[in-house]
């Protein structure tokens, strides 16, 4: 909450490219100011992630010394994005996302 009330007042909240594409699909969002947007987005999901690294790497050193590991008991892409399980299939993730999505919209109209 506390990301979405600093940017509210330049960026409406918008911290997801899926409800930027909601706000210009309804007509409340210009097309210039979506694409400004989502490449914001993006650019901070990268920022983040090498922050989020950058503060993990001794303890991934620690733990796994030179290998990285994506998945497994050990993997390390866990501290950087959200992964399924690896019993679950790429449709049951896809429309766990699509959901999760429409909740977004749902909550933020």
């Amino acid at each position: 909450m506390f990301c979405v009330y600093t940017c509210s007042k330049t960026s409406g909240g918008h911290l997801n490219p899926a409800i930027s594409l909601m706000f210009y699909t309804l007509g409340k969002l210009p097309l210039s100011h979506f694409f400004y947007y989502s490449i914001v987005q993006v650019l901070g999901a990268f920022v983040g992630t090498a922050f989020a690294y950058t503060v993990y790497l001794d303890q991934t050193h620690h733990v796994l010394g030179d290998l990285r590991i994506v998945a497994g008991p050990n993997g390390t892409a866990g501290l950087f994005t959200s992964m399924p399980a690896p019993h679950v299939s790429n449709t049951i993730a896809f429309w766990d996302q699509v959901i999760i999505i429409l909740l977004y919209y749902k909550y933020i109209l």
